[in-house]
């Protein structure tokens, strides 16, 4: 996430979302699936679901080991066709 970091977008963000740091920090940290895997579609929403559930717990480890002094939680949520994980500080709320 850090090399695709963009100070620009996050004042947009910042300018649309007020001083919301978890809000911001939510779409800032958010991918989707089927851009991560390109094709991913043709599996069915149901399996890159599965598979999106699956990568949250990653993140969620992988983070919990860099960063153990934070608390972050991890989400993987469906839209209509695609599915997307996010994750943000709880400690920003």
């Amino acid at each position: 996430m850090k090399e695709a970091f963009n100070l620009s977008i996050y004042e947009q963000w910042k300018n649309q979302l007020g001083n919301q740091l978890t809000e911001i920090e939510k779409v800032m940290n958010h991918q989707h699936l089927d851009d991560l895997l390109p094709g991913g579609e043709k599996v069915g929403i149901e399996n890159l679901f599965y598979l999106g559930q699956t990568m949250a717990q990653l993140w969620q480890s992988r983070l919990n080991s860099l960063y153990p002094q934070h608390n972050f939680q991890v989400l993987c949520y469906r839209e209509i066709d695609t599915v997307v994980i996010t994750f943000y500080q709880l400690e920003l709320e």
